[in-house]
C-alpha cells in the first residue's frame, strides 16, 4: 500500500459494522445470540476499523443483564413452583 492509497483510505469515512446493529437489535430480542454477536462485533470493529465500537459494547451489556435477569427470574419460578407445589400437595392430604 503506497502513501497515496494511505492518503486515500484515510479521508474516506469509515462505514458502519452491519454487524454491531445487528447485535444490538439481537441483545434485546434474544439476549444470548445477541451477546455472541456483540463480542464478534467488538472483535471485527478493532480488527476492520469500522464503526460500531460503542453499539457492539451496548450490545454485550444490554444482552448480559437480560441474561442475567432471564436467569434469576427462571431461578425464581423454579423455587415458586416447588414451593407452592409442596404446599398445595400438605394441603390437600390434610384435606383428604
Amino acid at each position: 500500500m503506497g502513501i497515496g492509497e494511505l492518503a486515500e483510505a484515510a479521508d474516506r469515512p469509515r462505514t458502519w459494522s452491519a454487524l454491531a446493529i445487528i447485535a444490538v437489535v439481537a441483545a434485546v430480542v434474544a439476549p444470548p445470540l445477541g451477546l455472541v454477536l456483540g463480542i464478534v462485533a467488538l472483535v471485527r470493529v478493532r480488527r476492520r476499523r469500522f464503526r460500531g465500537r460503542g453499539l457492539a459494547i451496548a450490545a454485550i451489556v444490554v444482552a448480559g443483564v437480560l441474561c442475567v435477569a432471564i436467569a434469576l427470574s427462571a431461578w425464581a419460578w423454579a423455587s415458586f413452583t416447588v414451593e407452592y407445589s409442596a404446599t398445595s400437595e400438605t394441603v390437600s392430604r390434610a384435606d383428604g
